[in-house]
């Protein structure tokens, strides 16, 4: 017999007329009738309370029945399903390896505003030896067990000042491809302007996939992203990039700033130029309070034209916003995490001196050093322990805990000094964000999902085959 009915966080939804609802420990979303709407309404109530107030809608019977099903799906709280979560929330963490950054080069020929790793110096100016980044790669390659697909990201600074390098790390890479029969994916994030065409030539024979660091239009750009003279960096890029653009061979990133509000003017800037992937994200360590309704209003409007162009059957046009499209695909998964991302977990950074990291942003800072690719023991179940989102005790009864697990942990370090803790700020407008996703998500059709998360959809038919 239930006694005093609760309910998990969960968030109400309604849309075309009918009411939703998403579950924060189930991860799913329900359709939901009156009768169960004014139950939850009702979340405190004792069950003969309930039942007398439900008197006219269902019988007893019918109400044990609708409340063992929420038990069921773990909506409804009861000290069994208290004993589930706990145990759900503190996962034995495998502790194989899929991706390692390689910070290639601890210098820029740049000087970004916004840069979080002082010029590209991450404090600590130097350069990777082959040495150390082949001892990188054999720790990848030793951590990955029987992962066949692997990732390897050259990263800096800016990498391409590092091109001999480059070129010894990817043959290296092919070789051991070729010894462990294991797939080594490489990537690179780069700001452009060093691109040439033997660069280029290497990058496409080698299948290097390169991500372009740009934010936009040539007066925001250039407001964020200049030399080392200040001068603008804008047209350089777009000089350096255009072969690869032309070929549909490159990917933006772009970061959001004061100067940079206008996110849809920001993407479609990028679309024109030719990006086949755009992916815009808040550095929100800097971004004036003063702008957050600003800023979020932009957002909204940009989760809004996702769902236009859908609706107008420009789908590829929709998929190269990026952010947008990774919320969403956290809905439709519906999966249960207990990480932000790969931090400390399956992905690690490994400056120029083998030191390894969560990622690459807590590079040179010494009290997240996990270990060194020369001294293979990791101690990483201090940090992994501190990012569960089971130990944010800000996120214990947010709906959205799920979806955002607590930002990221730079992030948060940056903004309050610990990387358990999100400025409130962030937070609302995280779930406001999370609130447009999914009603975005609610109004497409079943042949829209198929085309935006065609992957999902392809497993599910292996699984039935």
């Amino acid at each position: 017999m239930y006694n005093t009915i609760e309910f998990y966080p969960y968030k109400k939804f309604d849309v075309n007329g009918e009411t939703f609802l998403y579950s924060a420990t189930n991860t799913g979303i329900f359709k939901i009738n009156d009768k169960v709407e004014k139950m939850i309404r009702m979340h405190g109530a004792s069950f003969d309370q309930m039942s007398i107030e439900l008197n006219d809608t269902c019988t007893m019977e019918e109400l044990k029945e609708c409340l063992s099903a929420m038990e069921k799906e773990m909506f409804l709280k009861t000290e069994e399903n208290d004993i589930k979560i706990e145990k759900r929330l503190n996962p034995d963490i495998d502790q194989k390896i899929m991706s390692v950054t390689l910070m290639l080069i601890q210098e820029c020929n740049m000087r970004c505003k916004y840069c979080y790793a002082e010029d590209g110096q991450y404090h600590d100016k130097g350069k990777m030896n082959l040495t150390t980044a082949k001892k990188s790669i054999d720790f990848l390659i030793d951590s990955a067990g029987d992962i066949g697909e692997l990732q390897v990201s050259l990263f800096g600074g800016e990498p391409l000042i590092m091109m001999p390098l480059i070129k010894n790390i990817v043959n290296y890479i092919k070789l051991k491809e070729q010894e462990t029969k294991k797939k080594i994916h490489i990537g690179m994030t780069t700001n452009g302007t060093l691109i040439t065409e033997e660069i280029e030539q290497f990058m496409i024979k080698n299948d290097i996939h390169v991500q372009i660091s740009i934010d936009g239009n040539k007066e925001t750009h250039d407001s964020n992203r200049y030399f080392i003279n200040k001068t603008g960096s804008y047209d350089k890029v777009v000089e350096k990039t255009r072969s690869m653009r032309e070929k549909g061979l490159l990917t933006a990133r772009g970061t959001i700033t004061d100067e940079g509000l206008n996110i849809l003017q920001s993407f479609y800037h990028l679309d024109l130029l030719g990006f086949r992937g755009i992916a815009l994200a808040p550095a929100n360590n800097l971004l004036s309070e003063k702008n957050d309704n600003k800023l979020l209003e932009n957002q909204i409007e940009y989760i809004r034209e996702f769902e236009t162009l859908v609706k107008n059957g420009k789908l590829n046009l929709a998929r190269k916003m990026r952010m947008t499209l990774s919320m969403m695909e956290k809905i439709h998964n519906g999966n249960i995490r207990f990480l932000p991302c790969g931090v400390g977990r399956n992905a690690y950074a490994i400056d120029i001196n083998g030191d390894i990291y969560p990622c690459h942003r807590f590079v040179s800072n010494k009290e997240y050093k996990l270990g060194s690719v020369f001294d293979v023991s990791i101690g990483r179940d201090q940090f992994i322990e501190k990012v569960l989102i089971c130990n944010h005790k800000q996120c214990k009864d947010c709906w959205a805990k799920n979806l955002c697990l607590g930002n990221c942990p730079h992030e948060n370090l940056m903004a309050t000094g610990n990387i358990q803790e999100s400025p409130e700020r962030i937070c609302n407008m995280t779930r406001s964000m999370y609130e447009e996703v999914i009603k975005v998500y609610l109004d497409l059709t079943e042949e829209e999902k198929e085309y935006l998360f065609p992957n999902e959809y392809k497993e599910s038919k292996d699984d039935k085959n």
